[in-house]
């Protein structure tokens, strides 16, 4: 939920602990309703301090420590303190320090051990239960917001992807090499056609799925560094690619944007510095890098900008799952990628 809004639910929920509620106890054991005085009183202002205190205690500090980390049974312990806490700093304040200082008391007659019970789910019921599923709440809304996010940039990603595979630059381009293979009785003729129409097809309708296999993306990557070859003059291109047979699952575009991020902006003909891309996964950890020399004759002012898409969607379908980084050293763009495919 948005801000507004949760503030709006912490308001109605304090409005109901001390106003709603004071007004019907009030009602049932005494029979009348209670005045100002009544909510302005010692007695009153040190509920609304120590409740209030609890209360975010838990919201703001033990439930992101513990529920969004999957700990449980830690979240249990600490409820279970929370609430010896709660009785404590009450029966201090209110049946020692009151009584003692301004002869009044709450619960004043009535033994420890119902005190205790009393309180103890009070504190439970009325404090931490209600602040947890506010939490949930807000949480599940954030979750849902972030499945739209997550669904708008993929589809911003697929459009973007499909149109730079089908601009009529990348056409021409391959068209051209294509045509003067044809023209001089190339035996790569055929073979490049295929990796075209391979990528053409790869692009419109495999990347509206959920996810594909790894074995499909490498399929692609190598289609896309084929026809790069086909097109440098005394190519300097490697691949190594080691995963073996096991059927991983993978986001669709992830790592040939890297791939192309590479040969955009760099030389990829130069036998000094050949762009060397590799990809190994190992007990369903994925790592991907690739290294390549910037080509200095080219405009990249945006040189790395094309990876915040990549950025936002590692952050979205692999949160908490992956590690991403990129550095220059010497005129060298080094490309580093650590999914957890389990």
């Amino acid at each position: 939920m948005n801000r507004k809004t949760l503030v709006i639910a912490h308001i109605i929920f304090w409005i109901y602990q001390f106003l709603i509620l004071e007004i019907v106890m009030k009602l049932a054991y005494k029979g009348s309703i209670p005045n100002l005085e009544h909510f302005i009183r010692p007695l009153a202002i040190t509920n609304y301090l120590i409740f209030s205190c609890l209360f975010y205690i838990n919201y703001f500090i033990i439930l992101p420590f513990t529920l969004k980390k999957n700990k449980y049974f830690l979240s249990i312990l600490c409820w279970i303190l929370l609430c010896i806490i709660f009785v404590a700093i009450r029966y201090v304040v209110q049946e020692y320090y009151f009584p003692k200082y301004l002869n009044i008391c709450n619960f004043c007659d009535i033994e420890f051990g119902a005190y205790f019970l009393n309180n103890f789910l009070q504190c439970l019921t009325g404090l931490l239960f209600p602040g947890t599923l506010i939490w949930l709440i807000d949480r599940w809304f954030v979750a849902e917001k972030q499945k739209l996010v997550l669904i708008e940039d993929k589809l911003k990603a697929e459009s973007a992807f499909l149109q730079s595979q089908l601009t009529p630059h990348f056409l021409f381009n391959n068209l051209h090499t294509i045509y003067s293979m044809v023209f001089h009785h190339s035996d790569q003729t055929l073979p490049a056609i295929k990796k075209l129409s391979d990528i053409l097809r790869y692009s419109i309708n495999e990347t509206k799925a959920e996810s594909v296999s790894l074995a499909q993306e490498v399929e692609h990557l190598d289609n896309y560094i084929g026809l790069q070859k086909l097109r440098a003059i005394n190519p300097a291109i490697e691949l190594s690619v080691n995963y073996g047979d096991f059927n991983y699952q993978i986001q669709p575009l992830l790592l040939i944007t890297l791939v192309e991020n590479a040969f955009k902006h760099g030389i990829s003909n130069d036998p000094n510095y050949p762009i060397k891309i590799n990809l190994t996964v190992e007990n369903n950890i994925l790592i991907f890098t690739i290294k390549n020399k910037i080509n200095q004759n080219k405009n990249n002012l945006s040189l790395g900008t094309g990876l915040g898409n990549i950025k936002k969607r590692l952050d979205l379908f692999y949160h908490n799952k992956h590690e991403f980084s990129t550095n220059i050293r010497e005129e060298i763009f080094f490309t580093y990628l650590k999914l957890n495919l389990a």
